[in-house]
Protein backbone atom coordinates (compact mmCIF):
# COMPACT_ATOMS: atom_id res chain seq x y z
CA UNK A 1 0.00 0.00 0.00
CA UNK A 2 2.54 2.62 1.16
CA UNK A 3 6.04 2.48 2.65
CA UNK A 4 4.76 3.44 6.11
CA UNK A 5 1.86 0.93 6.09
CA UNK A 6 1.59 -2.85 6.37
CA UNK A 7 -1.49 -4.94 5.65
CA UNK A 8 -1.58 -7.47 8.51
CA UNK A 9 -4.79 -9.34 7.74
CA UNK A 10 -7.99 -9.69 5.76
CA UNK A 11 -11.43 -11.09 6.54
CA UNK A 12 -14.41 -11.96 4.37
CA UNK A 13 -17.07 -11.97 7.11
CA UNK A 14 -18.04 -9.76 10.00
CA UNK A 15 -17.23 -12.41 12.58
CA UNK A 16 -13.92 -13.04 10.82
CA UNK A 17 -13.07 -9.34 10.98
CA UNK A 18 -13.75 -9.29 14.72
CA UNK A 19 -11.62 -12.37 15.34
CA UNK A 20 -8.69 -11.17 13.23
CA UNK A 21 -8.82 -7.67 14.73
CA UNK A 22 -8.64 -9.08 18.25
CA UNK A 23 -5.80 -11.41 17.29
CA UNK A 24 -3.67 -8.95 15.31
CA UNK A 25 -4.62 -5.67 17.05
CA UNK A 26 -4.21 -3.39 14.01
CA UNK A 27 -4.06 0.37 14.33
CA UNK A 28 -6.50 0.95 11.45
CA UNK A 29 -9.14 -1.25 9.85
CA UNK A 30 -10.66 -0.63 6.42
CA UNK A 31 -14.12 -2.12 6.84
CA UNK A 32 -16.72 -2.88 4.20
CA UNK A 33 -20.28 -2.17 5.34
CA UNK A 34 -21.83 -5.28 3.79
CA UNK A 35 -20.27 -8.58 4.81
CA UNK A 36 -21.74 -12.01 5.43
CA UNK A 37 -23.16 -12.76 8.91
CA UNK A 38 -22.53 -9.32 10.43
CA UNK A 39 -22.44 -5.87 8.85
CA UNK A 40 -19.39 -3.65 9.00
CA UNK A 41 -21.42 -1.19 11.06
CA UNK A 42 -22.18 -3.91 13.64
CA UNK A 43 -18.51 -4.94 13.72
CA UNK A 44 -17.46 -1.29 14.13
CA UNK A 45 -19.80 -0.90 17.13
CA UNK A 46 -18.33 -4.00 18.74
CA UNK A 47 -14.75 -2.98 18.01
CA UNK A 48 -15.21 0.44 19.62
CA UNK A 49 -16.09 -1.39 22.85
CA UNK A 50 -13.62 -4.28 22.62
CA UNK A 51 -10.69 -2.37 21.12
CA UNK A 52 -11.13 1.38 21.54
CA UNK A 53 -7.53 1.98 20.39
CA UNK A 54 -8.34 0.49 16.97
CA UNK A 55 -9.67 3.00 14.44
CA UNK A 56 -12.12 2.00 11.72
CA UNK A 57 -12.53 3.55 8.29
CA UNK A 58 -15.63 2.35 6.48
CA UNK A 59 -15.00 1.71 2.81
CA UNK A 60 -18.22 1.23 0.90
CA UNK A 61 -20.18 1.84 -2.27
CA UNK A 62 -22.92 3.64 -0.30
CA UNK A 63 -22.84 7.42 -0.04
CA UNK A 64 -26.39 8.04 1.17
CA UNK A 65 -26.93 9.95 4.40
CA UNK A 66 -28.33 6.90 6.21
CA UNK A 67 -25.16 4.85 5.79
CA UNK A 68 -22.86 7.81 6.52
CA UNK A 69 -24.71 8.63 9.75
CA UNK A 70 -24.91 5.00 10.88
CA UNK A 71 -21.20 4.51 10.24
CA UNK A 72 -20.20 7.59 12.19
CA UNK A 73 -22.62 6.72 15.03
CA UNK A 74 -21.06 3.24 15.18
CA UNK A 75 -17.70 4.82 15.92
CA UNK A 76 -16.02 4.90 12.51
CA UNK A 77 -13.31 7.56 12.28
CA UNK A 78 -13.57 7.75 8.52
CA UNK A 79 -15.94 6.99 5.69
CA UNK A 80 -14.72 6.45 2.14
CA UNK A 81 -16.50 5.51 -1.06
CA UNK A 82 -14.95 2.54 -2.90
CA UNK A 83 -14.26 4.68 -5.93
CA UNK A 84 -11.70 6.62 -3.84
CA UNK A 85 -8.23 6.69 -5.37
CA UNK A 86 -5.29 4.87 -3.81
CA UNK A 87 -3.89 8.24 -2.74
CA UNK A 88 -7.18 9.22 -1.06
CA UNK A 89 -7.24 5.93 0.85
CA UNK A 90 -3.61 6.27 1.96
CA UNK A 91 -4.13 9.92 3.02
CA UNK A 92 -7.29 8.90 4.90
CA UNK A 93 -5.43 6.20 6.79
CA UNK A 94 -2.69 8.68 7.72
CA UNK A 95 -5.25 11.30 8.85
CA UNK A 96 -7.18 8.84 11.02
CA UNK A 97 -3.98 7.33 12.41
CA UNK A 98 -2.86 10.82 13.46
CA UNK A 99 -6.08 11.23 15.45
CA UNK A 100 -8.23 12.97 12.89
CA UNK A 101 -11.59 12.03 11.48
CA UNK A 102 -12.31 11.87 7.82
CA UNK A 103 -15.40 12.19 5.72
CA UNK A 104 -14.90 13.07 2.04
CA UNK A 105 -16.08 16.53 1.00
CA UNK A 106 -18.76 14.94 -1.17
CA UNK A 107 -20.32 13.44 1.97
CA UNK A 108 -19.87 16.35 4.42
CA UNK A 109 -23.07 18.00 3.21
CA UNK A 110 -24.99 14.84 3.98
CA UNK A 111 -23.98 15.07 7.63
CA UNK A 112 -24.83 18.77 7.80
CA UNK A 113 -28.31 18.29 6.36
CA UNK A 114 -31.19 17.81 8.78
CA UNK A 115 -31.68 14.11 9.33
CA UNK A 116 -34.25 12.60 7.05
CA UNK A 117 -35.72 9.17 7.23
CA UNK A 118 -33.84 6.70 5.09
CA UNK A 119 -36.18 5.61 2.33
CA UNK A 120 -34.92 2.48 0.65
CA UNK A 121 -35.96 1.84 -2.92
CA UNK A 122 -38.73 -0.70 -2.34
CA UNK A 123 -40.97 -2.05 -5.07
CA UNK A 124 -44.73 -1.64 -4.73
CA UNK A 125 -45.05 -5.30 -3.79
CA UNK A 126 -42.35 -4.99 -1.12
CA UNK A 127 -44.05 -1.91 0.35
CA UNK A 128 -47.39 -3.71 0.43
CA UNK A 129 -45.84 -6.76 2.10
CA UNK A 130 -44.19 -4.47 4.69
CA UNK A 131 -47.53 -2.76 5.44
CA UNK A 132 -49.25 -6.12 5.85
CA UNK A 133 -46.44 -7.36 8.11
CA UNK A 134 -46.97 -4.28 10.27
CA UNK A 135 -50.68 -5.12 10.41
CA UNK A 136 -49.73 -8.51 11.87
CA UNK A 137 -50.49 -10.62 8.81
CA UNK A 138 -48.89 -14.03 8.42
CA UNK A 139 -47.12 -15.05 5.21
CA UNK A 140 -50.17 -17.09 4.25
CA UNK A 141 -52.54 -14.16 4.92
CA UNK A 142 -50.33 -11.82 2.88
CA UNK A 143 -50.43 -14.28 -0.02
CA UNK A 144 -54.21 -14.61 0.20
CA UNK A 145 -54.78 -10.85 0.43
CA UNK A 146 -52.43 -10.02 -2.45
CA UNK A 147 -53.37 -13.14 -4.42
CA UNK A 148 -49.75 -14.31 -4.51
CA UNK A 149 -48.15 -17.71 -4.02
CA UNK A 150 -46.20 -18.33 -0.82
CA UNK A 151 -43.04 -18.46 -2.95
CA UNK A 152 -43.74 -14.97 -4.30
CA UNK A 153 -44.47 -13.61 -0.82
CA UNK A 154 -41.24 -15.17 0.46
CA UNK A 155 -39.37 -13.65 -2.50
CA UNK A 156 -40.71 -10.19 -1.54
CA UNK A 157 -39.80 -10.83 2.11
CA UNK A 158 -36.20 -11.78 1.22
CA UNK A 159 -35.81 -8.66 -0.94
CA UNK A 160 -37.41 -6.51 1.73
CA UNK A 161 -35.08 -7.84 4.45
CA UNK A 162 -32.06 -7.31 2.22
CA UNK A 163 -33.00 -3.75 1.27
CA UNK A 164 -33.83 -2.81 4.87
CA UNK A 165 -30.72 -4.65 6.11
CA UNK A 166 -32.68 -6.70 8.66
CA UNK A 167 -33.12 -10.37 9.52
CA UNK A 168 -36.63 -10.60 10.95
CA UNK A 169 -40.21 -9.35 10.60
CA UNK A 170 -39.92 -7.36 13.81
CA UNK A 171 -36.76 -5.60 12.61
CA UNK A 172 -38.35 -4.91 9.20
CA UNK A 173 -41.36 -3.28 10.84
CA UNK A 174 -39.16 -1.21 13.15
CA UNK A 175 -36.94 0.02 10.30
CA UNK A 176 -40.03 0.63 8.14
CA UNK A 177 -41.55 2.79 10.89
CA UNK A 178 -38.29 4.72 11.43
CA UNK A 179 -37.97 5.31 7.69
CA UNK A 180 -41.54 6.60 7.43
CA UNK A 181 -42.58 3.74 5.17
CA UNK A 182 -45.52 2.83 7.41
CA UNK A 183 -46.89 6.33 7.99
CA UNK A 184 -49.82 5.70 5.71
CA UNK A 185 -53.32 4.47 6.38
CA UNK A 186 -53.34 0.78 7.13
CA UNK A 187 -54.77 -1.52 4.55
CA UNK A 188 -57.44 -3.86 5.83
CA UNK A 189 -56.33 -7.43 5.55
CA UNK A 190 -59.89 -8.70 5.34
CA UNK A 191 -59.18 -12.04 6.93
CA UNK A 192 -61.96 -13.54 8.96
Amino acid sequence: MADDMIVVGEAATGDGALAIAQELEPDIILMDIHMPNKSGIEVTKELTVLMPQCKVILLTVYDDDHHVREGIRAGAKGYLIKCATKEEIINSIRTVNAGGSLVPASLVGKLAEPQRSYLPDLSGGEREVLRLLADGSSTKEIGEYLVLSLNTVNFHLRNLYQKLEVRSRTQAIKVGQQAGLLNVAKHPVGMG
